[in-house]
C-alpha cells in the first residue's frame, strides 16, 4: 500500500525500502501513479496520498529501481 512520501524531494527516489515519488501540479485534484511491466502493460495504480502546496507525493514500499511508471 502506498504511503505519504516526501514533498521536498521532487522526482523519483529509491532507497532500500522502496521508491518515493513527488511532482508538482498547481491545478490537480489528484495524481495517479501507474506501474507497468516489461511489456508496457499496466499492472498497478495508486493515487498519490500526500499533497502540500501543489506538490503531490507518495512512497511505495517494496518498489525497486527499474520499475516502469
Amino acid at each position: 500500500m502506498i504511503e505519504k512520501g516526501n514533498p521536498a524531494k521532487p522526482g523519483c527516489h529509491c532507497d532500500e525500502g522502496g521508491v518515493g515519488f513527488a511532482l508538482y501540479s498547481g491545478s490537480a485534484e489528484a495524481v495517479e501513479l501507474s506501474l507497468f511491466d516489461e511489456h508496457r502493460r499496466q499492472v498497478e495504480s495508486h493515487f498519490l496520498p500526500g499533497e502540500h502546496d501543489g506538490m503531490w507525493h507518495g512512497y511505495l514500499p517494496g518498489c525497486k529501481e527499474g520499475q516502469r511508471y
